[in-house]
């Protein structure tokens, strides 16, 4: 199944934060407080935010999304522990449940929320190499996506989800044409118009649409276009926005290796140094695990540090 590792790569890429329900202003500001929490690293914060906005709405898939996104998020930042990845699929099937029991046609909001669960689980399978089941998985999610194709105007979310398949499928299908052959019976991607679309949500006036683009930006311009000017910009924003996200930094200084700027890559090397000292919401494993990134990349570019 290697052969299948570069469309899985891309494909899960297609993470993307839940958008609360506009109608409802109080569980949206409740959302982006957790979010910004988890965002900023304060993961105490967050996961207190987070039982409230579970107790007061347990019928809301959102609740459960913004669950999973907590323990995927402790998990990416070195809390990899067999509770956490518990608790992150357990966060899954509950929204998925909730989507589940609806009687009528899927709403807007309901559509993404398949989108982003069968995205999340496709990510998490393909990083343990289950890759039938993240598969499996992906095809769901695509099934999903199709079915929000020409409403982004009306539900600002999809541009993310629509971007992020456009950009991925055209870019496979031309760094892999040997995997054509499952390509073939996707919905074609047009690299330009994805890329049009993820701009237009980084631009967007929402925080979490907004940010997530930026951060599917950086990865890409730094990846897949070797555009680094760019992958610099985008990390230099997400990294002044939330000063404490590790996740952010350690790529910013990625790409500022990649422009050659290793002045600016060293400082921001003891920058994540730092907050991975003084931030107290972090555990001994969380402390130790971007420095230890941060520093093999430093030693791969001969840079002293």
């Amino acid at each position: 199944m290697h052969f299948l590792i570069p469309v899985l790569t891309g494909m899960v890429l297609l993470f993307s934060s839940f958008y609360p329900e506009p109608t409802d202003s109080k569980l949206k500001a409740d959302v982006y407080k957790g979010f910004i929490a988890i965002y900023n690293f304060q993961f105490q914060k967050a996961d207190s935010i987070i039982a409230v906005v579970k107790r007061e709405n347990p019928n809301n898939a959102g609740s459960y999304l913004m669950s999973a996104n907590y323990y995927w998020w402790k998990i990416i930042s070195g809390d990899d522990t067999k509770e956490n990845r518990s608790e992150y699929l357990k966060s899954l099937d509950q929204a998925k449940a909730i989507v589940g029991k609806r009687k009528s046609t899927l709403s807007d909001e309901d559509n993404y929320c398949l989108i982003s669960i069968y995205a999340y689980r496709a990510r998490f399978e393909a990083m343990n190499k289950n890759y039938i089941q993240a598969l499996s998985s992906i095809n769901n999610c695509v099934a999903s996506i199709k079915q929000s194709f020409n409403k982004e105007d009306r539900y600002e979310p999809f541009y993310l989800t629509t971007g992020l398949y456009n950009y991925m499928i055209a870019q496979v299908n031309h760094k892999h044409p040997i995997l054509y052959p499952y390509t073939v019976f996707l919905p074609d991607g047009d690299k330009k118009k994805g890329l049009t679309m993820l701009q237009k949500t980084a631009a967007s006036t929402d925080p979490l649409l907004s940010t997530e683009a930026m951060y599917f930006l950086m990865k890409i311009n730094l990846e897949e276009e070797n555009n680094y000017t760019n992958a610099v910009t985008y990390g230099q924003r997400l990294a002044n926005g939330f000063p404490a996200n590790l996740l952010y930094r350690f790529y910013y200084l990625k790409s500022l290796l990649a422009a050659g700027n290793k002045e600016e890559a060293l400082r921001q090397y003891k920058i994540i140094s730092t907050f991975s000292s003084s931030n107290d919401e972090l555990d001994t494993h969380q402390r130790v695990y971007f420095v230890g990134l941060s520093r093999q990349c430093l030693k791969d570019a001969s840079v002293t540090y």
